[in-house]
């Protein structure tokens, strides 16, 4: 198999070379990202996820460094958006106590306990139907508070469990994610409860700024590689749109202008709307315009390839592996390389959820 038969379509954003930094910066100002990195590197449960240098695939594909972000151990949770939820929560719940005693305490006091009596009686609610809702269950746990997650009917047993497991409730409801967030929307106002949602108009501006700060964490972490390994490129998963924002917000207000391009990729049989020569309306709106692409890439297609990299049966639509397929096959498409600016020495770093077991093997495999 060739790697350049992976990606299956490409588009281009913003070729006028506009930015829109100021919108960006407005969604994630820095002083937010510094805090939430200071709060969150002081949880007893984190640990900064490890970034695998896959120098045998750089080398198949002809680029300086392939890196991958494993974000398969972080928190428990396991998954790239695990820590903004979880932030967020413990930032309401501070704002609510606020409220309550008059001054806000430190998050480390509420996740310390000081406060869970003031708490116990508290509600936060989430509709989503993948990691977003564990760690907003997960933050309500941290900081005990109640938590109820509202899930499509189609979500699957395994995200109810782990969310049982975090001593929350999931509430099936019959329809999609939109229904379950307007059913949501409906019980918080019903209840008294608390939403926590990734959303940005006028009312959950602030809610969603902490969101981001807690998924720009992961983009701070990388900034902590020395100087000569910083990726020219982040391919990331575009369904994790919010995490995209944080990434480079966190690399503008760092770098500027030197920042890493950014590539969002899908998989091309992920159940998700199709990406298509679109990119959601955030992204779009907010990211620099001369700073990102897309790419579709068929994992049914790069099947032999996921199977060796988890060392596992290859499951279609729970491939965490989209980001490095797509530096994959687009380091080995001459078109895509000229178009994305990959060089001879570039350093590509990609992020995903599973972790690399058969990755030796893949290189041998790869570079035949």
């Amino acid at each position: 198999m060739q790697l350049y038969d992976v990606p299956t379509d490409a588009h281009l954003f913003g070729q006028d070379g506009g930015t829109d930094s100021f919108r960006l910066n407005g969604l994630l100002p820095a002083p937010m990202a510094e805090e939430a990195f200071s709060e969150i590197s002081a949880w007893p449960e984190y640990a900064p996820s490890p970034v695998r240098d896959l120098s045998p695939l750089a080398q198949a594909v002809g680029i300086g460094a392939l890196h991958y972000k494993d974000e398969s151990q972080r928190l428990g949770i396991g998954d790239v958006q695990a820590l903004g939820g979880a932030y967020a929560v413990l930032r309401l719940s501070a704002e609510i106590l606020a409220r309550d005693i008059g001054s806000r305490p430190a998050l480390s006091s509420v996740r310390n306990g000081a406060y869970i009596d003031a708490l116990r009686h508290m509600t936060v609610t989430v509709a989503s139907g993948d990691s977003f809702g564990v760690s907003v269950a997960w933050g309500a746990k941290l900081a005990g508070c109640r938590c109820q997650v509202f899930v499509p009917a189609a979500s699957p047993a395994e995200l109810i469990e782990r969310i049982a497991d975090l001593d929350a409730v999931a509430v099936p409801i019959d329809g999609d994610e939109a229904a379950a967030l307007r059913a949501c929307a409906a019980a918080a106002e019903s209840e008294g409860w608390h939403a926590v949602a990734e959303t940005q108009d006028s009312s959950t501006l602030t809610r969603f700024q902490e969101i981001l700060a807690g998924y720009s964490v992961v983009a701070s972490e990388a900034l902590d590689l020395p100087a000569e390994s910083r990726p020219t490129h982040v391919f990331v998963q575009a369904r994790a749109a919010e995490v995209v924002l944080s990434l480079a917000a966190r690399y503008r207000h760092v770098l500027g202008d030197q920042g890493p391009r950014l590539v969002l990729v899908q998989s091309q049989n992920e159940d998700l709307p199709s990406f298509r020569g679109t990119i959601p309306s955030i992204v779009q709106d907010s990211l620099p315009q001369d700073a990102a692409a897309s790419l579709t890439v068929d994992d049914l297609a790069a099947k032999s390839i996921l199977e060796t990299l988890r060392d596992r049966p290859f499951v279609p639509d729970k491939t965490s592996f989209a980001g490095l397929l797509g530096a994959l096959g687009a380091a080995s498409s001459p078109p895509l390389r000229e178009a994305l600016g990959i060089m001879r020495d570039s350093r590509i770093l990609t992020l995903g959820n599973d972790s690399l077991a058969g990755i030796l093997n893949a290189s041998d495999m790869l570079a035949e």
